[in-house]
């Protein structure tokens, strides 16, 4: 009875906010030599993995950053999607390389991160105090 009231309020607790921040791939290897300098970049994190009917080929980023307007990067991570999966959906800020590849004739703009921060949203404005 106790395990069974412990899962179920597991099931229905919503999941914790993820770290505020964290480092990710600043001291590898492949990181540190790619040219270009660390800038910042602001969007919500977005996931689509791999559909299963496309071929396991080429060059894939299942996570991307959406910018507005329209305008989104990749984010690579190296084969390890586990690592950002606490972030998807979340406005978050990652520091890192823009880092634009082609590969096998497609082009890939992607984000190389180094780090990568939640954005606390903006403070709800209550229209009634503000007059």
């Amino acid at each position: 009875m106790i395990l069974t009231l412990a899962l179920t309020a597991s099931l229905v607790t919503p999941a914790a906010d993820p770290p505020a921040s964290k480092e990710l791939f600043a001291k590898e290897s492949w990181y540190k030599d790619e040219k270009g300098k660390e800038q910042t970049f602001v969007g919500v994190l977005q996931f689509s993995p791999r559909a299963k009917e496309a071929g396991g080929t080429g060059r894939f980023n299942a996570y991307r950053l959406e910018m507005g307007d329209k305008k989104y990067r990749e984010v690579y991570v190296a084969g390890n999607e586990a690592v950002l999966k606490p972030y998807i959906g979340y406005t978050v800020k990652f520091t890192g390389k823009a880092v634009d590849k082609e590969v096998d004739g497609a082009k890939h703009l992607e984000i190389w991160p180094a780090y990568i921060e939640l954005v606390p949203l903006p403070p709800k404005i209550d229209p009634k105090k503000d007059r």
